[in-house]
Parts: C-alpha cells; sequence; structure tokens
C-alpha cells in the first residue's frame, strides 16, 4: 500500500514519532519534533483507453511540528527531498500552520503518488 511505502519513508527521518494527523491524545506531552500525514481522497488518473482509469492518483497532507524552528524547517526540506526521491510529486516548499502547543510551530506540504 502506498501508505505504508509513506510512513517507511517518514521514519526514516531524524524525527521522535511519525502519527496520523489528529492521533496525540489531548493530554499527551507534544515529542519535540515529529511527523503527521493525512491520507486525502485518491481518484482515477486520465481515461483514455475506453474510459479505463489510467491508475490511481493518492493524496497526502504531511506536516512537520517542533519547538524548534531551524529544526523543522529542515526536517521539512529533508523531508521534500526524500519524498520526491521516491516519485512523490510535491508542489513547492510547503507554509506554515499553527501548532495547538503555543511554543510549537508547524510546516505543510501536500503531496501526491501516482500508482499505475
Amino acid at each position: 500500500m502506498v501508505v505504508d511505502t509513506l510512513i517507511k519513508l517518514l521514519n526514516t527521518l531524524t524525527v521522535d514519532k511519525v502519527l496520523r494527523q489528529g492521533t496525540l491524545l489531548l493530554d499527551e506531552t507534544y515529542p519535540e519534533l515529529f511527523i503527521t500525514f493525512w491520507e486525502n481522497e485518491s481518484y482515477d488518473g486520465n481515461h483514455y483507453d475506453n474510459n479505463k482509469e489510467n491508475g490511481v492518483i493518492y493524496d497526502f497532507d504531511i506536516n512537520v511540528y517542533g519547538s524548534d524552528f531551524k529544526k523543522v524547517y529542515q526536517t521539512m526540506e529533508e523531508a521534500i527531498e526524500l519524498l520526491k526521491a521516491n516519485n512523490f510529486i510535491v508542489n513547492g516548499k510547503g507554509y506554515d500552520i499553527p501548532s495547538d502547543e503555543p511554543n510549537f510551530i508547524g510546516r505543510h506540504i501536500n503531496i501526491k503518488y501516482i500508482e499505475y
């Protein structure tokens, strides 16, 4: 499964945890540096051959959170390079997102993967 590949890749980065977005418990302490992912809707590729789909396009949101903004930016850059090297489509360098913890920042990217 594509999500399993994604998780394995993200776990090779120097982070404390890789989590599905929203699974950190309310009373759980934030790890110093962690990544979350969310699988959005997948959809069929182009329909050229007698209306048959040409693969499946998977869509994911990836977030890096941490208390050290330099590490957050660096980890996001490393994630982008890693994902591109493994045939994920990454558009841009990401953008800032809010965190529930006041001393933490977040960075977000959206990625896609085409399975033929």
